[in-house]
C-alpha cells in the first residue's frame, strides 16, 4: 500500500473516531434528558445550549469522510444522527419552555403587562423564548400521523408548546392541533368545526382514540419482537437495531412496564435478530465476560462496540477492489464490484469503462478495431499497458479468440440444444435478434452487447419432442416506502445471485432515498451490467410478522417477465389447502425485486411437497408455499420455451 494510501486510511479512521465521540455525547443528552426532573433546569439549561452546535459538527466531519472516501454512505449517517437530535433538542427545548411560560405566569400576576409583551402576531412566535439574555429559535410544532407509539412524544411536545401556553386562545389551538395531524390522526377532526368549544372536544377525541395505554405497551413490544433481522455485518444495521432497542425499552420505561426485569428474555429475542458472525461474537462473549448470565446492557454495549469497530473498517476498507464468485464463470450469482472513482474511459474519456462506451458501441467492428489499435488497448481487455498476448482475461466469449467479444465479428453459427437446433445468421457484436424469431437466438450473451439496464438473458427454443419449461421460485411481499407504508410487490427468490436486486420503477414509487454507486456486475457468460445506485428499504411476508432490512442495487429491469408464458396452474395439481407465496405463480408478469443467496435460505421452512415426476416442488417458505423445478408440458404442445439465466 502506497504512503499516500496509508495517510489517507489513517486520517478516515481519526475523523470517525471523532464521529463517534459526537454520537457519545448526544447519547449522554438522550439519557439525562431521558431522567430529567425540574430541579435540574439550570444544568438543562447548560446542557442545550453545549449540544446545539453538535450537528454542524457532525456534518463538517461527515463531509471530511465523504471528501476522502466517495462511497461512505453519508446520507444514512446524517439522517440517523440529525432526526435523534432534533428530537432531543425539541424535547430539552419543551422542558425549557414550560419553565419558562410557568414563570411568565407567575410574574403576570403581578404585572399583567408582561403577557401583552410577551405576545406576538404569531403563534409560533410565541415558541420563542429568552434564556440569559439571548432569544432562541422558535421550536417547530411536532407532527402526528395516528402511531399509538408516537402519541405520548407528540402530545407532550404539543402541550409544551401550545396548549398550555397562556398566550394562546382556543380558537388558535385548534388551528395549531390540526396542523400538526396528518394521516388517519387528521381525519378523526374533519367533521368538527372550528370553534372555542370544540377545541376540548377534539384533544377528548384524539385521547380516547389513540391515548390507550394497553395498545400503546402492545405496539411497543411487538416492534421490539417484530425488528428486522440483520442479514449481514453492518455498522448501520446493527446501529439501527441498537437504536430501536432502546428507544421501545425506554418508552416502555415510561409506561411503567418492569422492563429492569425482562433482560434475559429481551437477550434472547434480539440476539436472533444477528447475522451469524455477529451472533457468534455475541455467545463467546456472553461466556467468557459474563458466565452466560448477561445484562441488557451489556448486550447493547457490544452492539455498540461492534459498531465502532465495523465502522473504523468500512471505512478503511471502501474504494478497494472485491471480487466474489458463484460457482462457475458462467453462473448467474457471480458478481464483481470494483471501486469506480477513478474509473475513465479511454475512447471518449468519459466516467465509464470503455466498455460501456456508448460512442464506441455505436461503431461497426472494423471501426471499433481501428479505435482500439490506434489508442494502442489490449485487444482481449481493452485495457493499456499490455497486449492480447500477454493478457490472462479470457477471450472472445463466442469463438474464444485472443480478442474482445466487442471485437468479434459473427459468421453462421449452428449448436446443438437438447432436442433443438440453434441457428444464429451473420450478424455483428452488439446488435440483436429480432424478437419474432423464435428460433433464433445468440449463441452466447455478452455485457457489452445487451442494454445496461438489463441484467439476465433469455434464450429460446422450440423443442417439438417434449414441451417444458423451468419454473422459478416467486412470491409477493410487502417493501416499505419511505413514509414507513408497506407496498405490495412481486419478488424472484434466487439462490445463485449474491446481491439483491430492485427496479428503479419500484424504487421511484417507493420514493426511496438512493446512494450513487459505479459497480459492474457479471452473469451469464460474464455479462456486464453498470450499476449506478443503490437503495435500502424492509421487506415483509404477507403472511406472518417475518421482516428483513435488505441492501438492494437499482436496476432499470432486473429480467424479463416469469414465467416467459403464461400457463395453467390445473396442469400442476396443487393441493388445495396450501398458501402459496404467489398465488399467480403461472401468470406471466414482471418482477419488483430480487432477492438474493445472503438472505435465500433464510426464507425457507420445514416442508417440502413433490408432486410427481415431470412436475415441479412445492417448498414452504415464510413467504408461504413457493412453486420451482422442471414442468413438462402436454407432447401436443409445440410453443417455443424460454429459459432465464
Amino acid at each position: 500500500m502506497s504512503q499516500s494510501s496509508e495517510d489517507r486510511n489513517s486520517e478516515l479512521a481519526k475523523l470517525v473516531v471523532r464521529r463517534n465521540r459526537i454520537k457519545e455525547t448526544l447519547n449522554r443528552f438522550a439519557e439525562f434528558v431521558d431522567t430529567f426532573n425540574l430541579s435540574q433546569i439550570k444544568e438543562l439549561q447548560v446542557r442545550t445550549e453545549k449540544i446545539e452546535p453538535l450537528l454542524d459538527r457532525f456534518e463538517e466531519i461527515q463531509i471530511e469522510i465523504e471528501i476522502l472516501d466517495s462511497e461512505a454512505d453519508g446520507n444514512l449517517e446524517y439522517e440517523s444522527f440529525e432526526s435523534q437530535f432534533y428530537s432531543l433538542l425539541a424535547t430539552a427545548k419543551g422542558h425549557i419552555s414550560q419553565y419558562q411560560l410557568k414563570a411568565e405566569h407567575n410574574q403576570s400576576l403581578t404585572n399583567p403587562s408582561l403577557i401583552q409583551n410577551s405576545q406576538g402576531s404569531s403563534g409560533i412566535d410565541n415558541n420563542s423564548f429568552i434564556v440569559g439574555g439571548a432569544k432562541l429559535p422558535s421550536l417547530g410544532l411536532p407532527k402526528f400521523r395516528g402511531d399509538f407509539e408516537k402519541w405520548l412524544q407528540f402530545f407532550e411536545g404539543f402541550q409544551t408548546l401550545v396548549h398550555n401556553n397562556p398566550c394562546l386562545d382556543n380558537i388558535q389551538k385548534f388551528y395549531y392541533l390540526l396542523d400538526c395531524l396528518e394521516g388517519e390522526a387528521r381525519k378523526i377532526l374533519d367533521c368538527l368545526e372550528i370553534t372555542n368549544d370544540n377545541y376540548e372536544v377534539a384533544l377528548d377525541l384524539l385521547k380516547k382514540r389513540f391515548q390507550n395505554k394497553p395498545v400503546i405497551i402492545k405496539n411497543h413490544i411487538k416492534a421490539l419482537v417484530d425488528m428486522p433481522i440483520v442479514s449481514r455485518e453492518s455498522s448501520q444495521l446493527l446501529r439501527n437495531l441498537s437504536d430501536s432497542i432502546e428507544k421501545h425499552i425506554r418508552a416502555l420505561k415510561t409506561l411503567g412496564e418492569p422492563v429492569d426485569t425482562w433482560d434475559r428474555l429481551l437477550i434472547f429475542l434480539m440476539s436472533k435478530k444477528l447475522d451469524i458472525e455477529t451472533k457468534k461474537e455475541w455467545e463467546q462473549k456472553s461466556i467468557s465476560d459474563f458466565k452466560g448470565v448477561p445484562q441488557l446492557s451489556n448486550f447493547i454495549n457490544f452492539l455498540n462496540n461492534k459498531c465502532h469497530i465495523l465502522e473504523t473498517v468500512e471505512s478503511n476498507t471502501k474504494g478497494t477492489i472485491k471480487q466474489g464468485y458463484s460457482g462457475s464463470q458462467n453462473s448467474r450469482g457471480a458478481y464483481a464490484a470494483v471501486g469506480g472513482s477513478n474509473v475513465k474511459c479511454e475512447f471518449c474519456k468519459g466516467s465509464h469503462f470503455v466498455y460501456f462506451c456508448q460512442k464506441l458501441l455505436a461503431l461497426s467492428v472494423s471501426e471499433r478495431l481501428r479505435e482500439i489499435k490506434k489508442l494502442k488497448l489490449c485487444f482481449n481487455c481493452l485495457r493499456s499497458s499490455h497486449t492480447a498476448s500477454e493478457c490472462r482475461a479470457s477471450g472472445c466469449k463466442r469463438c474464444r479468440g485472443r480478442h474482445n467479444s466487442l471485437l468479434h465479428l459473427e459468421k453462421q453459427i449452428n449448436q446443438n440444444f437438447g432436442n433443438g437446433r440453434l441457428v444464429n445468421k451473420d450478424i455483428e457484436s452488439g446488435r440483436k435478434n429480432k424478437p419474432e424469431e423464435a428460433d433464433t437466438v445468440h449463441a452466447c450473451v455478452d455485457g457489452v452487447e445487451a442494454t445496461e439496464e438489463q441484467f439476465v438473458a433469455a434464450t429460446s427454443y422450440s423443442n417439438p419432442k417434449e414441451a417444458s419449461q423451468t419454473i422459478l421460485s416467486t412470491a409477493l411481499i410487502y417493501i416499505k416506502d419511505n413514509k414507513d407504508n408497506y407496498v405490495k410487490c412481486r419478488a424472484l427468490l434466487d439462490s445463485g445471485s449474491q446481491m439483491n436486486f430492485i427496479s428503479s420503477e419500484l424504487v421511484r414509487k417507493l420514493k426511496l432515498k438512493t446512494n450513487t454507486i459505479d459497480i459492474p456486475i457479471s452473469g451469464v457468460n460474464q455479462m456486464l451490467t453498470k450499476i449506478d445506485s443503490q437503495t435500502e428499504s424492509i421487506i415483509k411476508s404477507c403472511y406472518n410478522n417475518f421482516t428483513a432490512t435488505l441492501s438492494f442495487l437499482v436496476l432499470k429491469n432486473i429480467t424479463y417477465n416469469i414465467p416467459v408464458q403464461s400457463f395453467e396452474a390445473s396442469a400442476i395439481n396443487i393441493p388445495s389447502n396450501l398458501k402459496l407465496a404467489d398465488p399467480e405463480f403461472n401468470m406471466s408478469a414482471k418482477i419488483d425485486v430480487l432477492i438474493g443467496a445472503d438472505l435465500f435460505f433464510n426464507l425457507l421452512c420445514v416442508g417440502q411437497i413433490r408432486l410427481g415426476m415431470g412436475k415441479p416442488l412445492l417448498q414452504k417458505s415464510v413467504f408461504g408455499w413457493i412453486i420451482s423445478g422442471r414442468l413438462v408440458h402436454d407432447k401436443s404442445s409445440t410453443a417455443a420455451q424460454s429459459f432465464i439465466c
